[in-house]
């Protein structure tokens, strides 16, 4: 899968063990702490606990950290984080504006604002919680997108899915080998 611009990397169970350095050459956008386990360029998150339990682990981070919060959180502002109005309803927010109930849909918001053309989302399970999974139905006309799935799937059915094997496949045997 050469052809994706920007991968969005969330937190499901489905990438334990997965080989992040299979994704060379794209953009890689963090939801939330995944940002700080995988080599991400671009945090995104939406959640008020995670900036402020998190303030140390933004600082050391050394790529692009963005959040989306509403006009009454931006006097808690981190050095060093680029602040955007967070929006709400369906479809996605435009510049200076992210929208989405989950950092995961604000991220791919960013995506589309940056104009990415093929871009892949890793990590989206979100099997517990199909209501938010919903939300990328508004979206699933504006975007070329791709939702890399483990062996559980997934709830958002606004995109395609293939396996994560796709991006991160097994080694596979020589004709002659035994085994």
């Amino acid at each position: 899968m050469t052809n994706i611009d920007c991968y969005i990397i969330a937190g499901g169970s489905s990438l334990d063990g997965f080989d992040f350095s299979a994704l060379k050459g794209a953009t890689r956008i963090g939801v939330d702490g995944s940002a700080f386990t995988v080599d991400c360029d671009v945090l995104v998150s939406v959640v008020r606990d995670f900036t402020l339990d998190n303030k140390d682990a933004l600082d050391a981070f050394e790529g692009e950290k963005i959040i989306a919060a509403p006009r009454s959180r931006m006097e808690e502002a981190l050095e060093g984080v680029t602040y955007m109005m967070m929006g709400y309803g369906d479809g996605f927010g435009l510049e200076g504006e992210l929208r989405g109930y989950e950092s995961g849909f604000a991220a791919l918001n960013l995506a589309w604002q940056r104009g990415y053309g093929k871009i892949g989302l890793l990590g989206f399970d979100m099997l517990d919680n199909a209501r938010w999974a919903e939300r990328f139905n508004s979206v699933a006309n504006m975007v070329d997108c791709v939702n890399f799935v483990g062996e559980d799937g997934s709830a958002i059915t606004a995109f395609p899915t293939r396996p994560l094997s796709d991006l991160n496949p097994k080694p596979k045997k020589k004709r002659n080998e035994t085994a």
